[in-house]
């Protein structure tokens, strides 16, 4: 079998193309993913599978979402529709109990409720199982008493999945998850001030003595390990199509500008340290599309493992950091400019590093996979 030439490479699908103008359309129309934000995805069907929590054909959902992120400069944004999908809405689907899966399903789909991952914790690092937000049982169901942090849709949530332990003894096996409105009493949000990813309104989740019923139990007691690992694996390949996007926007624009741009009289595209570079983009695109289409298929049937959440996480969001960097020098000054420059791009690809699991974390699971000592 042959290897694909470049122009397969860098085609584009109507789906992608589709996607690249839907992107460039949001991230024109709105800084924060508000309920307008998805109602206005909502309506377009090649993303109504990942809406409701799944996959559906894998080649469709990855140009639909890597066109989205190629068209979208706004890393906020794209963040926010991944929590709220591959996150919230995938662990709804698998888990949550099906009278409560058909009732908040639809409202997810359409935008009209948002929902939010309420995990990390301050104090717990990496290691999200040594988590201190407790939960303990009633007559009619469970009050929780905790606080948790960087909760990407944070501000704008309606509805948090909180995973809490009965016993910080027993690490991931005393911990659940558990399906927590805005609007209970004990609740308290408060947005966080950042330098990044502002689209994504990152806020602080307070609980106390937060009583819910039991059906608000997301999967089995002491079974929020389980759920939490799935939402991993969701949310980390099918956010790294975000970022292919964002190294095909880099490569694109810096081939075009290198083109163009001339000094002493010739296109800086003949000087061989700025192809060199474009080069480099090219490279990282084509190795974490490649990877990204592995994964996206082994998803899609339901046999993903974590190594292979991790590998095209890691592959995805060190080389869009890379490719968007050598944007920035092939762009010179301009890349400092307001319109037309990519600072702000750059600050939100920061956070791809750390979100989702950090690049490390990424690293100690591999390892792992391969039975190296971790």
């Amino acid at each position: 079998m042959s290897a694909p030439d470049l122009d397969e490479i860098l085609a584009e699908s109507p789906i992608h193309l589709h996607g690249k103008r839907l992107g460039a359309e949001l991230a024109g129309a709105f800084s924060v993913a508000d309920h307008r934000f998805f109602r206005a995805i909502a309506q377009w069907d090649a993303l109504r599978p990942v809406l409701a929590g799944e996959v559906g054909d894998a080649r469709a959902t990855t140009d639909a979402l890597i066109g989205l992120g190629e068209g979208c400069p706004n890393g906020g944004l794209l963040l926010a529709f991944g929590a709220h999908c591959f996150a919230v809405a995938s662990c709804i689907s698998k888990f949550a109990d099906p009278d409560g899966a058909r009732s908040i399903l639809p409202q997810l789909q359409a935008g009209s409720v948002i929902g939010a991952l309420a995990a990390t914790e301050a104090g717990a690092g990496s290691d999200v199982m040594a988590l201190k937000t407790s939960y303990a049982e009633t007559e009619t169901g469970y009050v929780l008493q905790g606080e948790k942090t960087y909760i990407s849709n944070g501000a704008q949530a309606d509805i948090f999945l909180v995973f809490a332990t009965k016993d910080v003894r027993l690490h991931s096996r005393g911990v659940a998850c558990f399906l927590v409105e805005r609007s209970a009493p004990g609740v308290t949000v408060a947005e966080m001030a950042l330098q990044g990813l502002r689209g994504a309104s990152l806020a602080t989740l307070s609980l106390s003595e937060v009583r819910i019923d039991r059906v608000s139990l997301i999967g089995r007691p002491s079974g929020g390990a389980q759920v939490f690992k799935h939402a991993m694996i969701q949310e980390r390949i099918l956010l790294s199509a975000f970022l292919v996007g964002s190294m095909k926007r880099a490569l694109t624009r810096s081939s075009d500008y290198a083109k163009t741009r001339q000094q002493f009289g010739v296109p800086i595209a003949s000087n061989q340290y700025v192809s060199g570079r474009i080069v480099e983009m090219l490279l990282r695109y084509a190795t974490a599309k490649f990877m990204l289409d592995y994964a996206t298929t082994r998803l899609a049937l339901g046999i993903a493992s974590e190594a292979d959440a991790s590998l095209v996480k890691l592959c995805a969001s060190e080389g869009a950091l890379e490719c968007q960097l050598n944007a920035f020098r092939v762009l010179g000054g301009k890349g400092l400019e307001a319109e037309g420059g990519n600072c702000d791009e750059l600050i939100d690809i920061l956070g791809s590093l750390i979100y989702s699991g950090t690049s490390d974390l990424q690293k100690v699971i591999l390892a792992a996979s391969l039975g190296l000592p971790t």
